[in-house]
């Protein structure tokens, strides 16, 4: 009988073992901490579609507008709508020499001084980049890097100086030269009529018709 008895309480002194102690309160809130640590919530980045619509806005643009030196903006949503009308595999810098030519002609009928072709299609290329660096990151709306991206949007796409004077001084020696054409009209000088344009058009870019 005491051996009976000794062999029972030892198989269940074995028993406690294997169950072991009951964990307390503090410990559990240890885990879940340890585990709430762990799995931190990420912000999830919202399409790009989404992005592009709210930021560049998703106008269908088949030809820029003629009447009005074009905006960041513009020159943005006729890539965009560029992509989507050629079917056939088109490299960066193809889409940057087809937007050269398309706003060339808009700067040649403001009589401003325009750069080099290189520095233009430079300044393309940067822009057209830009969305590809911007579209990367989760931008709040009403962000200051939203609010910086959206100023420059709405900036006349220069393909003159972007110093002010420069373009004044630079009209002024080209009209001189241009002495087979009338250097005044309606009593202002031709060089003076230009650059009031470039002015009002650099403090209320529109995007024109």
């Amino acid at each position: 009988m005491e051996e009976s008895s000794q062999s029972n309480d030892g198989s269940q002194n074995e028993e406690k073992k294997k169950v072991g102690r009951p964990k307390k309160t503090g410990e559990k809130r240890k885990e879940k901490k340890s585990t709430a640590s762990g799995s931190k919530v990420k912000k999830q980045k919202q399409p790009d579609k989404v992005v592009w619509g709210r930021l560049v806005g998703n106008v269908v643009r088949d030809v820029l507008p003629s009447q009005r030196l074009p905006t960041n903006r513009v020159v943005m949503q006729r890539y965009h709508t560029m992509k989507h009308n050629v079917t056939n595999r088109t490299t960066l810098a193809e889409y940057t020499n087809m937007l050269y030519r398309e706003v060339l002609p808009i700067w040649e009928k403001s009589n401003i001084p325009i750069l080099g072709k290189k520095v233009c299609t430079t300044r393309i290329i940067r822009l057209l980049e830009s969305w590809d660096k911007q579209r990367c990151r989760i931008m709040e709306p009403g962000s200051p890097k939203e609010e910086d991206y959206v100023q420059m949007l709405d900036s006349l796409f220069l393909m003159t100086y972007t110093d002010k004077e420069k373009v004044r001084s630079e009209l002024q020696k080209q009209r001189l030269l241009q002495k087979d054409q009338p250097q005044e009209h309606e009593g202002m000088k031709t060089w003076e009529i230009d650059f009031t344009f470039f002015e009002n058009q650099m403090k209320n870019p529109q995007e024109g018709s």
